[in-house]
């Protein structure tokens, strides 16, 4: 095949792929194509969660959730809705595999194998869902700091009257963010249509906390039945203290994991480094330019990633 030809070969396909681009952005403006996918995303995990809520008033807590819904209420609980209020599960995912091809791309140039390339991609997406976890597991803290001061305000005003939704109207004020935000749009909600239930049953939605979870069920469950608040706050709080200091001994726990991954991590590097010195061969291009080295290196970061998300676990419940 002559250069002219070759050359016209590739012009024409640059051509075509231009057009092509062309008319595929084109028809997506046109047809709001993307704002329909946005809607139509938004409209299906609206329903997830109807669903799941509906679900839990009827049978009570499950242990056994959809996965796409429990990734809506991680996004939701992480603080990252208030600042892309359209984000939900599935566009998440989908954001995960952009990263991860990225990643790969990134990579491809630096890293001499195709194997840690995309072991190393799938870690970058997997640190975005560590990121939304964690920021979580921050709001979560900020609650259980609340908690004790929650059922102590709600004690002080039940006193006065039995409409917890009236008491909820009074406490907010006193409580800090995520808190004092969950408990004040319960009371508007509850407030505005007078479905206390409901109302009950989005503020658990919104808390990523399920001790404060159990301890609004069974507010909800006592004002329905005109129990007495006192015995209900008095032994939340009984189960909170206990709570707490079981979370102590589990952060201590975390804290022994994180030291002995760090220490593995040093020993392992300087036994590599022994074994460099004592083989003709470099270890290091046995790691990263042999097939068998490739597999070692990601088994060993999927050790890795799967030891950090066992600390989070530990650490966060």
């Amino acid at each position: 095949m002559n250069v002219e030809l070759l050359i016209l070969i590739n012009v024409v396909a640059f051509f075509l792929l231009f057009v092509s681009d062309y008319l595929i952005v084109g028809y997506i403006k046109h047809n709001n194509v993307i704002q329909d996918i946005n809607e139509k995303l938004k409209e299906n995990a609206k329903n997830r969660k109807n669903k799941e809520e509906l679900i839990a008033i009827e049978e009570g807590n499950v242990e056994k959730r959809n996965k796409l819904f429990e990734l809506d209420l991680l996004i939701e609980q992480s603080g990252i809705k208030k600042i892309f209020p359209s984000l939900t599960g599935e566009l998440f995912i989908i954001f995960m595999l952009v990263v991860a091809v990225i990643a790969f791309a990134l990579l491809d140039g630096l890293v001499n194998s195709v194997l840690i390339c995309i072991s190393l991609s799938v870690v970058a997406a997997i640190m975005l869902y560590f990121v939304i976890v964690l920021l979580a597991d921050k709001n979560y803290r900020y609650i259980e700091k609340q908690i004790m001061a929650f059922l102590n305000i709600i004690e002080n005003y039940t006193k006065t009257t039995d409409d917890i939704i009236d008491v909820f109207g009074k406490v907010y004020p006193y409580l800090d963010e995520p808190l004092s935000s969950a408990v004040q749009e319960c009371y508007v909600e509850a407030m505005s249509n007078g479905d206390y239930r409901t109302a009950f049953q989005h503020f658990e939605t919104k808390i990523p906390h399920e001790k404060l979870s159990d301890i609004i069920r069974n507010i909800e469950i006592c004002s329905r039945h005109e129990a007495n608040y006192d015995v209900i706050v008095e032994e939340s709080r009984n189960i909170m203290r206990d709570y707490l200091r079981s979370r102590k001994e589990q952060k201590v726990m975390a804290q022994n994991f994180t030291a002995e991954l760090v220490i593995f991590t040093i020993l392992g590097f300087l036994a590599l480094n022994m074994v460099n010195t004592l083989i003709s061969a470099s270890i290091w291009e046995l790691l990263f330019n042999s097939f068998i080295g490739n597999l070692f290196v990601a088994a060993l970061i999927g050790v890795y990633v799967f030891s950090v998300y066992s600390i989070i676990s530990v650490a966060r419940r």
